[in-house]
């Protein structure tokens, strides 16, 4: 009929008591009667308005107060059924994850009906028959929403029926289906139009099947609706957050809850990876990995048996590299080599890098020293199977060089020669300057590296470099023998005697400052010393005297 290829406007003309499960009240609803223009307007509960699905949002509280008007819509007999998600409904966990809408099983015994699961993860709806196509009793079908539990689990839901079948609720039951035993949650008696709700809670046991069934006992005179939303779903078996061990860390502890209210008791084992169980629920680890943990309780009275699972992450733990006392190289004194070792069993290999100051990597674990300062040495040891990478430093001092302050050959002045200058060098790269000074001795510093000399004897002189970035302070000294003067004696005019004309005196003087005696002596001719500088002729000639200065501190000996 034309009339039914059109969108209808459905509006409330009578109420009807409804029972509603959960509310424990009686409220009052409107049963729709199907309006479309210019044509007949049969009423919904004729069993000849044969609409197989339902389009509608409902807003408000889904078992208060008055629907707001109803668009239906007309599905062919025996084709799929589509019908929008109920705005109302929410859930908690909802169909997803395992029990994502994909991985359910949808079935059916009979023709049309349907399982809708666009509203998923909020909520699936659940259609029955109304083909039509059998005798008043005996067409019974259902519409079956099914998965298998992975774990023994504790399934939560709510529910909402609506029955359109004329005859009342109890051709159309809804309820929940658990290891091949239905049970009914809708109630029967309850009249076209009316809705009830409410919630359900049981136990899957590990591998069992279950799921949503909604029935029909005929098949016709109108369908049932039901939306299951709240849907929860909690392990009877519960880990705490999962331990964080690393290997060789120590062992470590899983804890797991049961909701079997018979008994808590849970034995643990290991299903799968490097560790080992320990005792109660401790375990060891024998590497790096994850670790399957499992808890388990047994049977009881109320409660099926029921196990978990826990993946436990084993880090690789950071081995610790341990350096062994420092070199104390010094600036300029050659390479230096630093040593470490590592805890990490599968590799003691270990790399040096520097990390920063006055050095420089040579090879191995040798470095060299381009200045004084402090040298930080890294070892590195790279991640293996069980340890993860680390490196650890190492701060080396590089003490300041002691530089080398070397003389040239020393002078050799004479006491009363002049001034004399000393040189000396330093092996101090960062500066050549040496300052000089008097140590001890018969001199003193002019200025610079000269010094005069006030006597004859080792006049003791020090060159000094002061302490510097890469050296330290250092000095040297050098003995520098001042020798004596030779004086120098000068005769007065010689005397003019005559041959028994009776003695004769010389007269002399000496540049020798510490002693200005002299002895005189004959020396030639025909002469005789009397005393002192006197001398007595023998004969007529030449007479040789010679006048002698003895040495001195700072004088030498010295004749004329």
């Amino acid at each position: 009929m034309s009339i039914f290829r059109n969108t209808l406007r459905a509006s409330f003309l009578r109420s009807i008591n409804i029972r509603v499960l959960f509310a424990a009240v009686t409220v009052f609803v409107c049963v729709a009667s199907v309006t479309s223009a210019g044509a007949a307007q049969p009423s919904f509960m004729d069993s000849t308005a044969d609409f197989l699905g339902l389009a509608w949002s409902q807003p408000d509280s889904p078992v208060q107060g008055t629907p707001p008007d109803v668009t239906l819509s007309r599905v062919a007999s025996g084709s799929a059924i589509r019908v929008s998600p109920l705005s109302i409904f929410f859930s908690s966990v909802g169909f997803q994850g395992y029990y994502d809408r994909g991985n359910w099983t949808i079935s059916y015994t009979g023709t049309a009906g349907g399982v809708d699961t666009s509203g998923a993860p909020a909520n699936v709806r659940l259609i029955s028959s109304n083909a039509r196509n059998g005798s008043f009793f005996g067409s019974s079908s259902n519409q079956y929403f099914t998965i298998t539990a992975p774990l023994a689990q504790q399934v939560s839901f709510s529910w909402y029926y609506t029955t359109y079948d004329c005859c009342g609720s109890q051709y159309d039951r809804f309820g929940y289906f658990l290891n091949g035993v239905f049970t009914q949650l809708s109630q029967d008696g309850y009249p076209n139009g009316s809705s009830q709700a409410g919630t359900a809670s049981f136990v899957v046991p590990s591998g069992v099947v279950f799921g949503f069934d909604q029935q029909s006992s005929d098949s016709k005179s109108g369908s049932a609706v039901t939306t299951v939303y709240n849907f929860n779903v909690v392990d009877i078996i519960t880990f705490d957050p999962a331990p964080t061990p690393t290997f060789g860390g120590g062992d470590f502890t899983v804890n797991a809850t049961t909701t079997n209210t018979d008994s808590s008791d849970l034995t643990y084992s290991v299903e799968s990876g490097p560790c080992a169980l320990v005792m109660g629920a401790t375990f060891s680890s024998t590497g790096v990995g994850t670790c399957v943990v499992k808890a388990s309780g047994a049977a009881t009275t109320n409660f099926p048996a029921a196990s978990n699972t826990q993946n436990v992450t084993i880090a690789n733990p950071a081995p610790t590299i341990t350096f062994s006392a420092a070199p104390t190289p010094t600036f300029g004194g050659g390479n230096f080599t630093v040593s470490a070792t590592t805890t990490n069993t599968d590799s003691s290999t270990l790399t040096y890098s520097r990390v920063s100051g006055p050095c420089a990597l040579v090879m191995g674990a040798t470095f060299s020293s381009s200045g004084a300062g402090t040298c930080v040495v890294q070892a590195s040891g790279a991640a293996t199977a069980n340890f993860s990478a680390a490196s650890n430093t190492q701060s080396v001092t590089i003490a300041n060089a002691t530089p080398t302050i070397t003389f040239n050959a020393a002078p050799t002045p004479t006491f009363g020669g002049g001034n004399f200058t000393v040189s000396a060098t330093t092996t101090n790269t960062d500066s050549a300057t040496l300052t000089y000074s008097v140590q001890s001795g018969p001199c003193a510093l002019v200025s610079g590296a000269t010094f005069s000399s006030t006597g004859a004897g080792t006049c003791v002189v020090k060159a000094f470099g002061a302490a510097t970035t890469n050296f330290n302070a250092a000095s040297n000294t050098q003995s520098v023998t001042i020798g004596k003067a030779t004086p120098t004696i000068t005769f007065s005019a010689a005397p003019t005697p005559a041959f028994g004309g009776g003695n004769f005196t010389v007269s002399a003087t000496t540049t020798n400052t510490d002693s200005s005696t002299l002895t005189y002596s004959r020396v030639s001719g025909p002469c005789a010393l009397v005393s002192g500088a006197t001398f007595s002729s023998s004969g007529a000639g030449t007479c040789v005297v010679q006048a002698s200065g003895a040495a001195t501190a700072n004088f030498s000996a010295a004749s004329n």
